[in-house]
């Protein structure tokens, strides 16, 4: 198994799932830092009401699940002539506006 599968399933399942805890964890602490007592308990209610929609969505969407295909084809095809011309093609035009500036 190459990069070109190990890296999307790091991001999937590594990454997304990290900084999705991570901002749980971020809006937690912030409810429960609010001194004020009508504030913090309407923040605590929002956060808990944000809990209970994302896992409403996640319940609605759970017969629309897919496995994931990460097979990638590659079939690139080099042109030699357009690379070496379009190089050259591109250094004159620098030199040429260098000698102009």
């Amino acid at each position: 198994m190459g990069w070109l599968e190990i890296f999307p399933r790091i991001i999937l399942w590594v990454v997304v799932p990290l900084i999705m805890v991570l901002l749980l964890v971020y809006s937690a602490v912030l409810a429960k830092d609010i001194d004020n007592g009508k504030i913090r308990s309407s923040a605590v209610a929002g956060f808990w009401a944000g809990i209970v929609l994302a896992l409403m969505y996640i319940i609605s969407q759970l017969n629309n699940v897919i496995i994931p295909n990460f097979a990638i084809e590659f079939s690139i095809e080099v042109n030699i002539v357009a690379i070496v011309g379009g190089a050259i093609s591109g250094f004159v035009l620098l030199a040429i506006v260098g000698l102009f500036s």
